[in-house]
């Protein structure tokens, strides 16, 4: 049975659970807070193959049991990712954008947090939690999101390939390892280091270019090749 842990947020409270470990978020409440209509959005999530909805049980401050709709954090960022600010009322607005750049962070540290207080049986050796991480191709969603820059799976991959950040076979190199979290398949980038990895991709893709350019100068096209020894 999972008990409702509140993390204040922006004069409300976020409603989560942890279950196996990781945490999930009370749907409704966290909706309704940003002024969008429950059912639809629940409606529209139950049709997405990327989407992790279930049924919590959980325990209220009443003491009774209710089964409440609940998502992952990642299912909640893409859900965030999907709804435009412009299309929301000027009231809203500045709710949403509050969820869609602050709101993996928030959970991420509570959680954490309270991992850490907890007592520690002398006889049992803490048990490691997996960090919140995302795959490239969610980490794009998040970076369009947060910066208004739409970048292409293979071109964030192509750039960090070229410069040196990754491995033809994804695995990054020494240097740059703290951005991300092998699950024991593949890479994946922590949650909290993704505005590290795009100011990484900005400056990588700069250096490339610059490269580029002074390649040309260095060997402008259309000169004529001369005979060995000069005219």
């Amino acid at each position: 049975m999972s008990e409702i842990v509140h993390i204040p947020f922006h004069g409300r409270e976020i409603l989560a659970v942890e279950e196996n470990g990781k945490p999930r978020i009370i749907l409704k409440p966290a909706v309704e807070h940003i002024g969008l209509d429950y059912s639809w959005q629940l409606q529209k999530l139950k049709a997405k193959s990327w989407a992790t909805v279930g049924e919590t049980p959980t325990v209220g401050a009443d003491g009774k049991v209710r089964g409440m709709a609940s998502v992952d954090v990642r299912t909640f960022l893409m859900l965030l990712a999907t709804i435009d600010e412009r299309r929301v009322g000027e009231e809203a607005r500045p709710v949403l954008v509050a969820y869609q750049r602050e709101v993996a962070d928030l959970i991420e540290r509570h959680f954490t947090k309270a991992r850490e207080a907890e007592p520690v049986a002398e006889i049992e050796a803490p048990k490691p939690t997996e960090p919140v991480t995302y795959p490239l191709a969610d980490t794009v969603v998040l970076i369009r999101q947060r910066f208004g820059v739409k970048v292409p799976v293979a071109e964030l991959t192509r750039v960090l390939r070229q410069g040196g950040v990754l491995c033809q076979n994804g695995k990054p190199k020494v240097d740059y390892e703290a951005i991300f979290w092998h699950t024991g398949s593949a890479y994946e980038v922590f949650g909290h280091r993704i505005e590290a990895l795009y100011r990484l991709y900005e400056s990588t893709k700069i250096r490339l270019e610059m490269a580029a350019q002074a390649r040309l100068r260095m060997d402008p096209p259309g000169w004529p090749e001369l005979p060995f020894g000069g005219a």
